[in-house]
């Protein structure tokens, strides 16, 4: 009986551990999942947890994720790249075993486990905000770095699980909930969607949004109240005509023209010295031309007055300082010379050097500057056909380098460990303009597995994925189905399972829900573990 104590004991600090060290820590999330296993392992009573794995089948069914991994490997070339794609995805089979076969959480204990997870977003957002601010010596090249511990896109799908457990404890599950909890939740709630936008993490916010009206039909549905559906209906068709009309502003706002010099452009400087004039050149910055008015003998002579960077060296963004220089004038709209370098502040030299090209990216909480990044991307990809240094853009190429990867490899895909040279390969085949260091992957899941196993794998997979909560009755627990639709919209706009933490975060939340979480008082159904 000691013993069995000791071992819950260590089971719930191990996954307290994992739970903390999921948004902030790479070493507390490996060393949870280690302690589990370790835990697991000394625990014994291997008899009592093989009879558990016989009768939930939803295990074994998650499993064949991992297995058509292990089966790829019969047909690739690249062990190296193979083994280590295995350890990354080992997660996936210790935490469904782990969860599956150990004693559900207790509501007390599931309440403590999770309160422990929002504590510690609710540190790393504060931390990231102050970075935000300017209140510490990092120097922010962009605002989704202020996300210090892990990928911004990573920790923006986390708020989103937060806010969703949030949700849940206040509007299904309500006796999760003390009433002073009842009036702290719903400002935490509030300051997480806020901090979305501040750290203009698009994956998060696109999630987001579809959680909600998904979260809102639910408490209709769970309430049987027609009208609120019908309600909630008419607030959806709202909402989406309210990012419609901001889109189409948007667009305008970046179309507009505020061209105010005149044909024939003056062909020399105050100074009597040349400009260059590129009238073809269709490039704008708030809608000012961009290569038009430029002296580069005078911009480099009150540059180097002016900062530490040489004129002729990069940004902190690796990008040709110059380009840089007289992007970020042209958005002010004024000539670029020395009179216009003359005109910038200190704050603006500081940001031409951390490769800021735009003087409307200052504004960091607005989410305008985020939107005009992406339609000067399109533009300029469209103008140029360069798509370099272009996110969007290179995501557009990989998705395409991916698709080319499947249809010469439909049924089986090319095995576990030969996608990176596949891409590599493929590249070389398109003549890629994108160059070397920007020829990655398709940061798609759902069409690595596609290119990787085929669409033999690919079916296995998704079926591993979406059986489970059948066999476990869990397709009615508004956590696991929260999750569920929140990691597999994630695997359209990243490669989810490709990494440790991408593994861990997937493998964590749905084994947790499946499993180990205790059912709603007034939906869900317990699980039969333990």
């Amino acid at each position: 009986m000691l013993a069995r104590k000791i071992h819950h004991s260590l089971y719930l600090f191990s996954t307290a551990l994992l739970c903390i060290g999921l948004p902030v820590s790479y070493f507390l999330l490996s060393l949870g999942i280690i302690l589990l296993a370790m835990n697991w392992l000394a625990e014994g009573d291997f008899s009592h947890k093989l009879q558990l794995l016989r009768k939930r089948k939803s295990i074994g069914i998650f499993l064949t994720l991992y297995l058509v991994h292990v089966t790829g490997l019969l047909y690739t070339s690249n062990f190296n790249y193979a083994w280590h794609d295995l350890r990354i995805k080992l997660p996936l089979i210790a935490l469904p075993l782990i969860y599956g076969t150990s004693p559900a959480l207790t509501r007390n204990e599931f309440k403590v486990i999770v309160n422990l997870l929002l504590a510690t977003v609710l540190v790393a957002t504060l931390i990231s905000t102050y970075i935000l601010l300017g209140f510490s010596n990092i120097e922010l090249v962009d605002p989704r770095n202020a996300s210090p511990f892990i990928s911004h896109i990573r920790f923006s799908l986390i708020l989103v699980v937060c806010l969703g457990i949030l949700f849940y404890w206040l509007a299904i599950d309500q006796e999760m909930s003390s009433p002073l909890e009842k009036k702290l939740y719903p400002i935490l709630a509030l300051w997480f969607i806020c901090y979305l936008f501040f750290l203009k993490a698009f994956t998060g916010i696109v999630v987001l949004l579809v959680v909600i009206p998904f979260s809102l039909f639910w408490w209709a549905a769970e309430h049987r109240n027609r009208k609120s559906l019908i309600l909630l209906g008419l607030l959806s068709l709202l909402i989406l005509s309210g990012i419609v009309l901001y889109g189409n502003y948007a667009i305008k706002r970046f179309n507009a023209r505020n061209d105010t010099e005149v044909k024939p452009y003056e062909m020399q400087t105050s100074s009597g010295r040349p400009y260059s004039h590129i009238e073809d050149a269709e490039v704008y910055e708030n809608g000012h031309r961009v290569w038009i008015y430029v002296c580069y003998p005078e911009l480099e002579q009150e540059w180097n007055t002016r900062s530490t960077i040489p004129y002729g060296q990069s940004d902190e963004k690796g990008q040709d300082i110059r380009t840089t220089l007289i992007r970020y004038l042209a958005s002010i709209g004024v000539r670029k010379d020395s009179a216009g370098v003359a005109q910038l502040s200190n704050e603006d030299i500081a940001l031409i050097e951390n490769g800021v090209p735009n003087c409307i990216y200052k504004h960091k909480f607005s989410i305008y500057p985020r939107l005009y990044e992406l339609l000067w991307e399109l533009n300029w990809y469209r103008s140029t056909g360069n798509p370099n240094e272009l996110s969007v853009i290179q995501r557009l190429e990989y998705v395409k380098t991916g698709w080319r990867i499947f249809k010469a490899h439909p049924l089986l895909g090319i095995g576990t460990g030969d996608i990176d040279d596949a891409f590599k390969h493929q590249y070389r085949i398109d003549a890629s303009l994108l160059l070397r260091h920007l020829q990655h992957r398709t940061h798609n899941q759902l069409l690595t597995f596609l290119s990787t196993f085929g669409l033999i794998g690919f079916t296995l997979i998704m079926l591993a994925l979406i059986l489970p909560p059948y066999f476990e009755k869990r397709y009615s627990y508004y956590l696991f189905s929260m999750f569920l639709l929140i990691g597999l919209l994630s695997m359209l706009n990243e490669d989810t399972l490709e990494t440790h933490v991408g593994a861990s975060f997937f493998a964590f939340f749905y084994t947790l829900f499946l499993y180990a979480a205790p059912p709603s008082s007034k939906s869900g159904h317990a699980p039969t573990n333990g």
